[in-house]
């Protein structure tokens, strides 16, 4: 798996993905760091193959946001497997806008879990509520 790549082309066109933490600044359109990061997570699971009875679940994350992206932006974000064990990968990530300015990097970990754990975790939970 290490080595495996994709790059995707992606609009970021949600106005959802809106920073808005400073409504001094709302109007600048500008997207939220948590956003961008989520947009990895997202391309990340797209990434990871799993069988049919396992998923892959992020364990953590470390990002840099480098420089600003607009709502309605085309940015080109790229994943590849920079390392993985049996059941833990090493995915690193960029974000480069339109111009070729890298504007944002990742480096997450996804562990491959079984559904059923998933789901037997999630009954102990709520059964404690």
């Amino acid at each position: 798996m290490s080595g495996l790549e994709r790059t995707y082309e992606v609009t970021l066109n949600d106005p959802g993905m809106v920073w808005d933490e400073d409504r001094e600044l709302h109007d600048l359109n500008l997207v939220s760091t948590s956003s961008l990061l989520d947009l990895i997570h997202s391309l990340s699971y797209k990434l990871v193959p799993t069988s049919p009875d396992e998923t892959s679940v992020v364990v953590s994350s470390n990002a840099r946001y480098i420089s600003p992206v607009r709502i309605g932006q085309q940015v080109r974000v790229r994943l590849f497997v920079a390392n993985h064990t049996d059941k833990n990968i090493l995915i690193k990530a960029e974000i480069v806008d339109e111009d070729g300015e890298k504007t944002f990097e990742a480096e997450i970990v996804r562990r491959i879990v079984s559904k059923a754990w998933i789901r037997r975790l999630a009954v102990e939970k709520t059964a404690k509520v």
